[in-house]
């Protein structure tokens, strides 16, 4: 076998390798090549041994286990590396666990309460794996400080960013994701996607930043913001600071309203009695369904 001859090693484990990892074979065995005291912790990965495998050969012993191991063995070893006193070692664990979406879940639940193992998880996805994905587990961890946020998402690529800004439920947190799109610098090649102009509108009016929001959105399509949200975020905030909408913008629709009126409920409760007062005027054109969640937002307004 041509890899068994480069190496120096036995067919029968380079066969194995290369049954079990297929192109990760060479990178394996380059490791152990330049390192011999990880070799036997690829023998032992590959015999599905103790977990404590590569954490006893300290950060390169754990990059390996990583590479060769696999199920509950791995996940186990990197957790308990994860804890390991010796820095490099521990976050060795963590890219490792993070590089997977079983391991991303795994490192996001030990982490959750440790802010230590917190900071250790996301510095290793900001490293080799930041996704939408990586966000997802680990933004919304209480032991991650602002700091840890803010790293994780400026390594975040545009795509990636704008893909965990969609599944963000956390204004704050969005527009962190998407300060990259702020005018006039834009992302990396110079153009601003229109998702990202319209997700930031919207972004600002549920902060209450009403004409941010209408100076962000006002070159997105009303009828983009309709297919997005369901709501135009100018035209609410414009209905919020009680000024015309631009001209270039519908009446606002049932929905629009709705959301305004709840907006401003959380922000100015005076401003969002005369907003309900003028959807009163106009709920006899709207459905029913509608009419009764107006009703609705009221009853929680007045509470």
């Amino acid at each position: 076998h041509e890899l068994a001859r480069e190496f120096g090693i036995s067919p029968l484990v380079c066969e194995r390798l290369v049954f079990r990892h297929g192109s990760e074979a060479r990178r394996i065995l380059a490791l152990t090549r330049d390192d011999p005291a990880l070799a036997p912790v690829a023998t032992r990965a590959l015999a599905r041994v103790s977990p404590d495998a590569g954490r006893s050969l300290g950060a390169a012993g754990v990059s390996l286990f990583g590479v060769v191991a696999d199920g509950d063995r791995w996940r186990e070893g990197l957790l308990a590396s994860l804890r390991s006193d010796d820095e490099s070692t521990a976050r060795a664990a963590a890219e490792a666990l993070v590089s997977r979406p079983e391991g991303l879940a795994a490192a996001a639940r030990a982490a959750a309460d440790d802010p230590a193992l917190a900071r250790l998880c996301v510095a290793a996805a900001a490293a080799v794996a930041p996704t939408a994905a990586a966000w997802s587990a680990l933004a919304s961890l209480g032991a991650v400080s602002a700091d840890d946020l803010a790293l994780l998402a400026e390594s975040l690529p545009d795509e990636e960013a704008i893909n965990a800004a969609r599944a963000e439920p956390d204004p704050a947190r969005r527009l962190m994701l998407l300060a990259r799109f702020s005018p006039p610098a834009g992302p990396t090649d110079g153009a601003i996607p229109t998702d990202a102009s319209a997700w930031r509108a919207l972004t600002f009016f549920q902060l209450g930043r009403d004409a941010e929001a209408i100076t962000e959105g006002g070159a997105v399509p009303s009828e983009t913001f309709q297919d997005l949200f369901g709501v135009d975020p100018v035209i609410a905030a414009s209905l919020c600071l009680g000024q015309p909408a631009p001209p270039d913008r519908p009446e606002p629709s049932p929905e629009t309203w709705l959301s305004a009126i709840e907006r401003a409920g959380r922000t100015d409760r005076d401003r969002a009695g005369q907003l309900i007062e003028a959807a009163r005027r106009l709920a006899q054109d709207w459905d029913a369904s509608v009419r009764v969640r107006l009703a609705e937002v009221e009853a929680e307004i007045e509470k």
